[in-house]
């Protein structure tokens, strides 16, 4: 079953993700669980990176009793990738939080 990228992140709107085109709006396979108290950044790693790699991650960073950070990530594409999709969501929400209702 697919998911929607609203759906995952618990959004009204598309420019509440902004990185998302329409094109990728349907997000075969992706496990809502990686999304925590509103924390997409699993989710958006997951959806560049792959669910696999982010669990391993996620078990490296929990074996040194730390919990999962973007530094963890080791793909350079991915680690940029969370980091412009948080930045470009968080000024979304700033610019349009009337608009978002937030």
């Amino acid at each position: 079953m697919e998911n929607t990228v609203r759906d995952l992140f618990g959004i009204d709107s598309d420019m509440q993700v902004p990185a998302f085109s329409e094109a990728d709006e349907r997000v075969p396979d992706l496990d809502p669980s990686y999304v925590f108290d509103g924390d997409t950044t699993l989710a958006v790693a997951a959806y560049n990176g792959g669910e696999g790699n982010v669990d391993d991650w996620r078990e490296e960073a929990a074996s040194r009793g730390e919990p999962f950070r973007v530094s963890d990530i080791p793909f350079t594409e991915t680690r940029d990738y969370v980091t412009r999709v948080r930045d470009a969501r968080r000024s979304y929400r700033a610019e349009y939080a009337r608009e978002l209702g937030v």
